[in-house]
Protein backbone atom coordinates (compact mmCIF):
# COMPACT_ATOMS: atom_id res chain seq x y z
CA UNK A 1 0.00 0.00 0.00
CA UNK A 2 1.13 3.52 -0.71
CA UNK A 3 0.08 4.64 2.74
CA UNK A 4 2.65 2.38 4.39
CA UNK A 5 6.10 3.74 5.07
CA UNK A 6 8.69 2.64 2.44
CA UNK A 7 11.34 0.20 3.55
CA UNK A 8 14.95 -0.08 2.48
CA UNK A 9 15.68 -3.20 0.36
CA UNK A 10 18.87 -3.89 2.33
CA UNK A 11 17.73 -3.48 5.91
CA UNK A 12 13.97 -3.46 5.60
CA UNK A 13 13.79 -0.19 7.56
CA UNK A 14 11.57 2.63 6.31
CA UNK A 15 13.24 5.28 4.14
CA UNK A 16 13.37 8.43 6.19
CA UNK A 17 12.20 11.64 4.57
CA UNK A 18 10.70 10.15 1.33
CA UNK A 19 7.23 10.91 0.08
CA UNK A 20 4.89 8.36 -1.51
CA UNK A 21 5.79 9.41 -5.05
CA UNK A 22 9.53 9.20 -4.32
CA UNK A 23 9.03 5.71 -2.88
CA UNK A 24 7.51 4.51 -6.14
CA UNK A 25 10.32 6.03 -8.18
CA UNK A 26 12.99 4.40 -6.01
CA UNK A 27 11.32 1.00 -6.38
CA UNK A 28 11.33 1.30 -10.19
CA UNK A 29 15.10 1.86 -10.47
CA UNK A 30 17.77 4.58 -10.47
CA UNK A 31 16.61 8.18 -10.83
CA UNK A 32 17.91 10.40 -13.64
CA UNK A 33 19.38 13.86 -12.86
CA UNK A 34 16.42 15.57 -14.53
CA UNK A 35 14.00 13.59 -12.40
CA UNK A 36 16.03 14.40 -9.30
CA UNK A 37 15.69 18.12 -9.97
CA UNK A 38 11.95 17.64 -10.47
CA UNK A 39 11.68 15.78 -7.18
CA UNK A 40 13.72 18.47 -5.42
CA UNK A 41 11.45 21.23 -6.69
CA UNK A 42 8.35 19.24 -5.87
CA UNK A 43 9.50 18.42 -2.34
CA UNK A 44 9.46 22.10 -1.45
CA UNK A 45 5.69 22.30 -1.89
CA UNK A 46 4.64 18.74 -0.98
CA UNK A 47 2.83 18.72 2.38
CA UNK A 48 3.42 14.99 2.84
CA UNK A 49 7.22 15.41 2.79
CA UNK A 50 8.74 16.16 6.20
CA UNK A 51 10.55 19.51 6.28
CA UNK A 52 14.32 19.61 6.34
CA UNK A 53 15.51 20.64 9.80
CA UNK A 54 17.20 24.08 9.89
CA UNK A 55 19.67 25.36 12.45
CA UNK A 56 18.23 27.85 14.94
CA UNK A 57 18.56 31.52 14.02
CA UNK A 58 21.52 33.24 15.63
CA UNK A 59 22.05 37.03 15.33
CA UNK A 60 25.33 38.22 13.92
CA UNK A 61 26.33 39.86 17.17
CA UNK A 62 25.91 36.53 19.01
CA UNK A 63 28.08 34.53 16.67
CA UNK A 64 31.65 33.97 17.85
CA UNK A 65 34.23 35.73 15.70
CA UNK A 66 35.84 33.71 12.96
CA UNK A 67 39.43 32.57 13.44
CA UNK A 68 41.86 34.37 11.15
CA UNK A 69 45.54 33.97 10.57
CA UNK A 70 48.04 35.55 12.92
CA UNK A 71 48.69 38.32 10.41
CA UNK A 72 45.01 39.23 10.08
CA UNK A 73 44.08 42.53 11.68
CA UNK A 74 40.61 44.00 11.57
CA UNK A 75 40.16 47.70 12.10
CA UNK A 76 36.77 48.45 13.60
CA UNK A 77 35.28 51.37 15.41
CA UNK A 78 35.84 51.53 19.16
CA UNK A 79 32.19 52.07 19.93
CA UNK A 80 31.04 49.21 17.69
CA UNK A 81 33.57 46.88 19.27
CA UNK A 82 32.47 47.87 22.77
CA UNK A 83 28.80 47.31 21.93
CA UNK A 84 29.48 43.94 20.31
CA UNK A 85 31.68 42.76 23.17
CA UNK A 86 29.10 43.84 25.72
CA UNK A 87 26.36 41.95 23.92
CA UNK A 88 28.50 38.82 23.76
CA UNK A 89 29.25 39.06 27.47
CA UNK A 90 25.60 39.58 28.37
CA UNK A 91 24.58 36.62 26.20
CA UNK A 92 27.21 34.44 27.83
CA UNK A 93 28.97 33.65 24.57
CA UNK A 94 32.54 34.77 24.88
CA UNK A 95 34.82 34.16 21.93
CA UNK A 96 37.38 31.38 22.30
CA UNK A 97 40.96 31.95 23.32
CA UNK A 98 42.61 34.20 25.82
CA UNK A 99 41.19 37.72 26.06
CA UNK A 100 43.53 40.50 27.02
CA UNK A 101 43.39 44.25 26.72
CA UNK A 102 46.65 45.85 25.67
CA UNK A 103 47.63 49.33 26.77
CA UNK A 104 47.39 50.57 23.19
CA UNK A 105 43.70 49.66 23.01
CA UNK A 106 44.02 46.43 20.99
CA UNK A 107 41.88 43.54 22.24
CA UNK A 108 43.47 40.13 21.50
CA UNK A 109 41.09 37.17 21.29
CA UNK A 110 42.84 33.93 20.39
CA UNK A 111 44.19 34.39 16.89
CA UNK A 112 42.06 37.45 16.16
CA UNK A 113 43.34 40.96 16.79
CA UNK A 114 40.85 43.83 16.96
CA UNK A 115 42.47 47.28 16.81
CA UNK A 116 40.17 49.91 18.25
CA UNK A 117 41.26 53.21 16.71
CA UNK A 118 40.12 56.46 18.30
CA UNK A 119 37.78 58.80 16.48
CA UNK A 120 38.76 62.33 15.41
CA UNK A 121 36.53 65.35 14.88
CA UNK A 122 36.61 66.68 11.32
CA UNK A 123 36.78 70.18 12.81
CA UNK A 124 40.27 69.42 14.13
CA UNK A 125 41.58 67.88 10.90
CA UNK A 126 43.28 71.10 9.73
CA UNK A 127 43.24 73.06 12.97
CA UNK A 128 42.95 76.80 13.37
CA UNK A 129 41.88 79.61 15.69
CA UNK A 130 39.81 82.76 15.13
CA UNK A 131 38.93 85.45 17.67
CA UNK A 132 37.03 88.75 17.64
CA UNK A 133 36.89 91.45 20.33
CA UNK A 134 34.80 94.55 20.77
CA UNK A 135 36.22 97.88 21.89
CA UNK A 136 35.13 101.49 22.05
CA UNK A 137 33.91 102.40 18.54
CA UNK A 138 36.19 99.70 17.13
CA UNK A 139 36.43 95.95 16.74
CA UNK A 140 39.33 93.56 16.22
CA UNK A 141 39.47 90.16 14.57
CA UNK A 142 42.49 87.84 14.57
CA UNK A 143 43.42 84.37 13.35
CA UNK A 144 46.42 82.10 13.18
CA UNK A 145 48.28 81.37 9.92
CA UNK A 146 48.85 77.63 10.09
CA UNK A 147 47.47 75.15 7.58
CA UNK A 148 48.23 71.53 8.25
CA UNK A 149 46.87 68.00 8.19
CA UNK A 150 46.66 67.16 11.87
CA UNK A 151 50.28 67.18 13.10
CA UNK A 152 51.75 67.61 9.61
CA UNK A 153 52.32 71.25 8.69
CA UNK A 154 51.73 72.29 5.07
CA UNK A 155 52.05 76.08 4.99
CA UNK A 156 52.25 79.07 7.33
CA UNK A 157 50.37 81.72 5.34
CA UNK A 158 46.85 80.30 5.05
CA UNK A 159 44.11 82.94 4.90
CA UNK A 160 41.27 82.51 7.39
CA UNK A 161 39.93 86.09 7.58
CA UNK A 162 38.18 87.51 4.52
CA UNK A 163 36.96 91.09 3.89
CA UNK A 164 33.25 91.28 3.08
CA UNK A 165 32.91 95.05 2.97
CA UNK A 166 34.66 98.29 3.83
CA UNK A 167 34.31 97.68 7.59
CA UNK A 168 33.14 94.07 7.67
CA UNK A 169 35.28 90.94 8.05
CA UNK A 170 34.54 87.27 8.55
CA UNK A 171 36.87 84.66 10.05
CA UNK A 172 36.41 80.98 9.26
CA UNK A 173 37.91 78.19 11.35
CA UNK A 174 37.45 74.52 10.53
CA UNK A 175 37.98 72.28 7.52
CA UNK A 176 40.20 74.14 5.03
CA UNK A 177 38.20 73.13 1.95
CA UNK A 178 34.95 74.34 3.51
CA UNK A 179 36.64 77.56 4.63
CA UNK A 180 37.43 78.49 1.05
CA UNK A 181 34.06 77.27 -0.25
CA UNK A 182 32.05 79.27 2.28
CA UNK A 183 34.14 82.40 1.67
CA UNK A 184 33.55 82.22 -2.09
CA UNK A 185 29.83 81.56 -1.77
CA UNK A 186 29.41 84.42 0.69
CA UNK A 187 31.27 86.80 -1.60
CA UNK A 188 28.99 85.77 -4.46
CA UNK A 189 25.83 86.37 -2.44
CA UNK A 190 27.20 89.64 -1.08
CA UNK A 191 27.84 90.97 -4.59
CA UNK A 192 24.29 90.06 -5.62
CA UNK A 193 22.92 91.84 -2.54
CA UNK A 194 24.86 95.03 -3.24
CA UNK A 195 23.84 95.01 -6.90
CA UNK A 196 20.19 94.56 -5.99
CA UNK A 197 20.01 96.91 -2.99
CA UNK A 198 22.55 99.50 -4.14
CA UNK A 199 24.05 99.92 -0.66
CA UNK A 200 26.50 98.32 1.72
CA UNK A 201 25.27 95.45 3.80
CA UNK A 202 24.84 95.82 7.57
CA UNK A 203 26.65 93.39 9.86
CA UNK A 204 23.33 92.06 11.23
CA UNK A 205 22.06 91.42 7.70
CA UNK A 206 25.31 89.75 6.75
CA UNK A 207 24.97 87.52 9.81
CA UNK A 208 21.56 86.39 8.53
CA UNK A 209 23.07 85.72 5.11
CA UNK A 210 25.76 83.51 6.65
CA UNK A 211 23.19 81.76 8.83
CA UNK A 212 20.99 80.98 5.83
CA UNK A 213 23.93 79.61 3.85
CA UNK A 214 24.94 77.27 6.66
CA UNK A 215 21.38 76.17 7.49
CA UNK A 216 20.72 75.23 3.88
CA UNK A 217 23.35 72.52 4.27
CA UNK A 218 22.34 71.41 7.77
CA UNK A 219 22.06 67.71 6.78
CA UNK A 220 25.52 67.82 5.21
CA UNK A 221 27.01 70.91 6.82
CA UNK A 222 30.03 72.99 6.00
CA UNK A 223 32.54 72.13 8.69
CA UNK A 224 33.39 75.67 9.69
CA UNK A 225 32.37 78.01 12.51
CA UNK A 226 32.32 81.65 11.30
CA UNK A 227 33.20 84.71 13.35
CA UNK A 228 31.90 88.08 12.11
CA UNK A 229 33.29 91.47 13.13
CA UNK A 230 32.50 94.88 11.70
CA UNK A 231 31.03 98.35 12.08
CA UNK A 232 27.60 99.49 10.99
CA UNK A 233 28.01 101.51 7.74
CA UNK A 234 25.72 104.28 9.04
CA UNK A 235 25.97 104.42 12.83
CA UNK A 236 29.46 102.86 13.08
CA UNK A 237 28.26 100.71 15.98
CA UNK A 238 30.64 97.80 16.70
CA UNK A 239 29.26 94.33 16.05
CA UNK A 240 30.70 90.88 16.68
CA UNK A 241 29.08 87.45 16.58
CA UNK A 242 29.84 83.79 15.98
CA UNK A 243 27.87 80.96 14.39
CA UNK A 244 27.97 77.19 14.65
CA UNK A 245 27.94 74.59 11.86
CA UNK A 246 24.25 74.96 11.06
CA UNK A 247 24.08 78.74 11.34
CA UNK A 248 22.90 79.38 14.90
CA UNK A 249 24.20 82.88 15.77
CA UNK A 250 25.55 84.15 19.09
CA UNK A 251 25.81 87.94 19.45
CA UNK A 252 27.92 89.21 22.35
CA UNK A 253 29.21 92.51 23.70
CA UNK A 254 32.73 91.40 24.61
CA UNK A 255 34.43 88.67 22.52
CA UNK A 256 33.81 85.52 20.48
CA UNK A 257 36.16 82.65 19.61
CA UNK A 258 36.22 79.69 17.24
CA UNK A 259 38.68 76.91 16.49
CA UNK A 260 40.52 73.99 18.01
CA UNK A 261 41.91 75.99 20.95
CA UNK A 262 38.61 77.58 21.98
CA UNK A 263 39.10 76.67 25.64
CA UNK A 264 42.50 78.38 25.75
CA UNK A 265 41.16 81.46 23.96
CA UNK A 266 38.19 81.72 26.29
CA UNK A 267 40.48 81.61 29.30
CA UNK A 268 42.79 84.31 27.96
CA UNK A 269 39.92 86.56 26.89
CA UNK A 270 38.21 86.27 30.25
CA UNK A 271 41.45 87.34 31.91
CA UNK A 272 42.51 90.19 29.60
CA UNK A 273 39.36 91.72 28.09
CA UNK A 274 38.06 95.03 29.44
CA UNK A 275 35.09 97.12 28.29
CA UNK A 276 35.52 100.28 26.18
CA UNK A 277 39.10 99.68 25.10
CA UNK A 278 40.78 102.07 22.70
CA UNK A 279 42.20 100.69 19.41
CA UNK A 280 45.78 100.42 20.69
CA UNK A 281 44.69 98.76 23.91
CA UNK A 282 42.38 96.45 21.96
CA UNK A 283 45.21 95.42 19.65
CA UNK A 284 47.49 94.59 22.58
CA UNK A 285 44.76 92.59 24.31
CA UNK A 286 43.71 90.48 21.34
CA UNK A 287 47.34 89.90 20.34
CA UNK A 288 48.33 88.62 23.77
CA UNK A 289 45.22 86.46 23.99
CA UNK A 290 45.81 84.86 20.58
CA UNK A 291 49.54 84.30 21.01
CA UNK A 292 49.17 82.67 24.41
CA UNK A 293 46.23 80.54 23.29
CA UNK A 294 47.77 79.11 20.11
CA UNK A 295 51.01 78.35 21.97
CA UNK A 296 48.99 75.80 23.94
CA UNK A 297 47.55 74.07 20.86
CA UNK A 298 49.64 71.82 18.64
CA UNK A 299 47.54 72.22 15.46
CA UNK A 300 47.26 76.02 15.37
CA UNK A 301 49.64 78.94 15.49
CA UNK A 302 52.63 79.71 13.23
CA UNK A 303 51.90 83.41 13.48
CA UNK A 304 48.87 85.63 14.01
CA UNK A 305 47.10 88.15 11.75
CA UNK A 306 45.20 90.97 13.50
CA UNK A 307 42.76 93.42 11.87
CA UNK A 308 41.71 96.53 13.83
CA UNK A 309 38.53 98.02 12.29
CA UNK A 310 37.87 101.68 13.08
CA UNK A 311 35.56 104.31 11.69
CA UNK A 312 38.09 105.89 9.36
CA UNK A 313 40.72 103.17 8.86
CA UNK A 314 41.56 99.48 9.08
CA UNK A 315 44.92 98.41 10.48
CA UNK A 316 46.35 94.98 9.70
CA UNK A 317 49.36 93.60 11.54
CA UNK A 318 51.12 90.25 11.30
CA UNK A 319 52.68 88.88 14.48
CA UNK A 320 55.46 86.35 14.72
CA UNK A 321 54.94 83.39 17.01
CA UNK A 322 56.55 80.08 17.85
CA UNK A 323 57.26 78.05 14.71
CA UNK A 324 57.32 74.63 16.32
Amino acid sequence: MLLAAPRSPQSGAPRAGLSRWETLLHRSGPISPHCSRTIRDWRKSDPSCPPTPRPPFQPAWLRPPAVHSTNSVRLIDRKSAAVANGRRRRAGQRSGGVEAEAESGAAVRGLEVVCTAGTMSIMSYNGGAVMAMRGKNCVAIASDRRFGIQAQMVTTDFQKIFPMGERLYIGLAGLATDVQTVAQRLKFRLNLYELKEGRQIKPQTFMSMVSNLLYERRFGPYYTEPVIAGLDPITHEPFICSLDLIGCPMITEDFVVSGTCSEQMYGMCESLWEPDMEPDHLFETISQAMLNAVDRDAISGMGVVVHIIEKDKITTRTLKARMD
